[in-house]
């Protein structure tokens, strides 16, 4: 107790001595500096310019044709490791077609251990149509969730500016907020959750984004438009949470049921 009132008799005269700013130091054991999230600065990967191919003539073609055939029917009894070869043929028959180089792509996504052989026929599919969105989702998810590396970021970034696809813009907010920069997977969100009617778990995350940054009244209404979808109760679960927190009580009783 007197220890208490020696301290705050310390206090008081320190702070009638003079005024205090709100940066002055004498209050940083008091009030301890705010973390702020970081902010994404970007990252890229190199797409090469497509090389020169000299054009097959028939036979050579026709060739690959009956490569790629063989590798699609390989796929169909997931037999991919003979897929990715036959494949592979054929993009050396044909080194020009992209539709063999993406078929190839397909197949060595499904054998694990080859991630990086996947990403450089990624960025080769890349090379030959940069319009191409699929190739660098793919690159991106591989990154993201084998090799856990930041890299997912500039390409699903890409394939979503390729495409303005739904689902990747929800797993580059994935990417985001799971390499700690949670303002930029939440902007992503809040841009383009509400063009997905059709993907509830993209407003879903935009719910627990509001919530996490306190702004109920949003986290009640994006949360509250998936109830009826919402099979397993994860949504209801965080829509009663933001009720709660909002201080709307009443009758949340019977929602807790």
């Amino acid at each position: 107790m007197l220890r208490l009132l020696i301290f705050t008799f310390w206090l008081v005269n320190l702070l009638l001595a003079s005024p205090l700013s709100a940066d002055d130091s004498r209050l940083a054991g008091f009030f301890p500096e705010a973390k702020t999230a970081p902010l994404y600065s970007g990252g890229s990967f190199q797409i090469l310019p497509p090389p020169q191919f000299s054009q097959p003539d028939v036979s050579q073609f026709n060739s690959g044709v009956e490569l790629n055939n063989q590798g699609l029917q390989a796929m169909r009894v997931n037999d991919f490791v003979l897929a990715v070869e036959l494949f592979a043929q054929a993009c050396a028959r044909v080194p020009g077609e992209v539709g063999f180089w993406n078929n190839r792509l397909l197949a060595a996504r499904r054998i694990k251990g080859r991630e990086e052989e996947v990403v450089q026929i990624a960025g080769h599919v890349l090379m030959l149509n940069q319009n191409q969105h699929q190739a660098p989702y793919i690159a991106g998810l591989l990154y993201l969730n084998e090799l856990k590396q930041p890299l997912a970021i500039p390409y699903l970034d890409y394939a979503l500016r390729v495409s303005d696809d739904s689902t990747a813009a929800t797993i580059l907010a994935t990417a985001f907020d799971q390499c700690g920069f949670v303002d930029d997977a939440f902007e992503t969100l809040r841009k383009r959750a509400h063009r997905t009617p059709s993907d509830p778990y993209s407003l879903y995350l935009l719910g627990l984004q509001y919530l996490e940054r306190r702004d109920y009244y949003a986290a009640i209404r994006a949360l509250n438009s998936l109830r009826s979808n919402d099979d397993k109760g994860f949504a209801h679960d965080a829509w009663v949470r933001a009720l709660y927190f909002d201080g709307q009580l009443d009758g949340l009783e019977h929602d807790c049921r």
